[in-house]
C-alpha cells in the first residue's frame, strides 16, 4: 500500500484532461492581455491560460471605416476559425495584436452605385454671410445609379450614412435624396445633400450604402475636403462661343450658360448671361469648368418688357477626338476637348 501510494505522487505536474473534444493542460497559468487599436474591440478574451490550453476570443469591427488585415498572437498570425479567433496557450504570456487599416476610398465596379465623375471630393464652407442667412446653403454630391431605370421599379430606398469626423461634416447635416423619373415615381438616380452652413474646414470620410425596396445598389466610401469658402479651385478651360440669332427677335435677346454641376464656393461662376447686343464679334469666351455639363437657354426680353419669349436653342456637334464628346443636345453643352468652340444657334421656338 505504502508503495501504491509512493507511485501516485509520481503522476507528472503536466498530466492532460479532456475538455469539449480538446485536450486541457495543467501546466502554470500565464496572462493574456490585448492592444488596443483604432477601429476594433476584442471581448471574451479570458486574463489568463494554462499552458496549452485552447484560447478563444471575439473581435468586434468597430467602425465602416476600418477594416482587419492580421491578428497577431506574441507576433505569430492567427485567424478566425468561425467561433472565434483561437491560439494554443504559449509558455509564456500571451499579447494579443491587430493590424488594422483606414478605407478611405470604396467603389465596388462590380455593384450598381458609384460617385458621380463630376465631383472631385471637394465642398466648401458657407460664407460668413451666407452663414446667418434664412435660405437654406447646401450642396450636392452626385452619385451614379447603374443598370437602374424607371423600369426598375423602385419606389423606395433605405439609406445608410456615416461620417469619420463629425466635427468637420455632422451627420445630421448629410442625406441623401433621391430623384424619381420624369414620367413616374420610380426612383431612378440621387445625390448627397449637404448643409454648408453646419460644415467646418478639414478632412471627413463619408460612408454611404443604398438598399432599394428590391435590391442592393452598393456601398461607397470616400474621403472629402471641406476648404473655407472662396479657396475651392476648379480646373477649367478657356471656352470661345460663337451665337447665331436666327430668330423673329434681332435685339433684347440674351443667353445664360449655367453650370448644372456648379460647386458653392468655387472660382468658377454658375451663371454668364450674355446679352448678344453686346457682343462685337459674335463671340463670347468663358472658363468651363472641366468635367462638368452646361445648360444653355436663350429669350428675348427687351428693355421695359413684363414678360420673356423663350427661344429655342439648336443642337450642335462639334469636333470629337479620340473618343471625346463636344455637343449641345437639348440645351445640354458638354465639352471634353480642349480648344473646342461650341456654336450656339438660336430660333423661335
Amino acid at each position: 500500500m505504502r508503495k501504491n501510494a509512493a507511485l501516485a505522487f509520481l503522476v507528472p505536474l503536466f498530466a492532460l484532461a479532456s475538455c469539449g473534444g480538446e485536450e486541457i493542460s495543467s501546466a502554470p497559468r500565464h496572462a493574456i492581455d490585448w492592444e488596443e487599436g483604432e477601429g476594433y474591440l476584442i471581448t471574451n478574451l479570458p486574463e489568463s491560460a494554462m499552458e496549452g490550453d485552447p484560447v478563444y476570443f471575439d473581435l468586434e469591427v468597430l467602425s465602416v471605416f476600418y477594416k482587419v488585415d492580421a491578428v497577431y498572437m506574441n507576433g505569430e498570425e492567427i485567424f478566425d476559425t468561425g467561433i472565434g479567433y483561437r491560439f494554443t496557450m504559449p509558455t509564456e504570456d500571451a499579447l494579443v495584436t491587430v493590424e488594422t487599416s483606414l478605407i478611405e476610398n470604396y467603389d465596388d465596379p462590380e455593384d450598381n452605385l458609384s460617385w458621380g465623375t463630376s465631383f472631385d471630393g471637394r465642398i466648401s464652407e458657407a460664407s460668413e454671410s451666407d452663414k446667418g442667412a434664412s435660405w437654406d446653403v447646401t450642396t450636392e454630391i452626385p452619385l451614379l445609379f447603374h443598370n437602374i431605370s424607371s423600369g426598375s421599379y423602385v419606389s423606395s430606398i433605405e439609406a445608410t450614412i456615416d461620417v469619420s469626423d463629425p466635427d468637420v461634416i455632422p451627420l445630421d447635416a448629410i442625406e441623401f435624396v433621391p430623384v424619381t423619373a420624369s414620367m413616374s415615381s420610380s426612383i431612378v438616380g440621387g445625390y448627397l445633400e449637404v448643409d454648408l452652413k453646419e460644415v467646418k474646414a478639414g478632412e471627413c470620410l463619408v460612408y454611404v450604402s443604398l438598399d432599394p425596396n428590391n435590391g442592393s445598389l452598393g456601398t461607397l466610401i470616400r474621403k472629402i475636403e471641406v476648404v473655407p469658402y472662396g479657396e475651392l479651385k476648379v480646373e477649367t478651360m478657356e471656352v470661345e462661343a460663337t451665337f447665331e440669332n436666327r430668330s423673329s427677335y434681332q435685339s433684347g435677346v440674351f443667353v445664360n450658360i449655367s453650370d448644372q454641376d456648379y460647386i458653392y464656393g468655387s472660382d468658377t461662376k454658375e451663371i454668364h448671361t450674355v446679352w448678344l447686343d453686346e457682343l462685337t464679334d459674335g463671340t463670347y469666351a468663358f472658363d468651363y469648368a472641366i468635367g462638368h455639363t452646361y445648360l444653355v437657354s436663350a429669350a428675348y426680353y427687351p428693355d421695359g418688357a413684363t414678360t420673356m419669349v423663350g427661344l429655342h436653342v439648336n443642337d450642335w456637334v462639334g469636333t470629337n477626338e479620340g473618343g471625346a464628346s463636344n455637343h449641345i443636345l437639348d440645351g445640354y453643352l458638354v465639352l471634353e476637348t480642349p480648344g473646342a468652340s461650341p456654336a450656339i444657334v438660336l430660333a423661335d421656338d
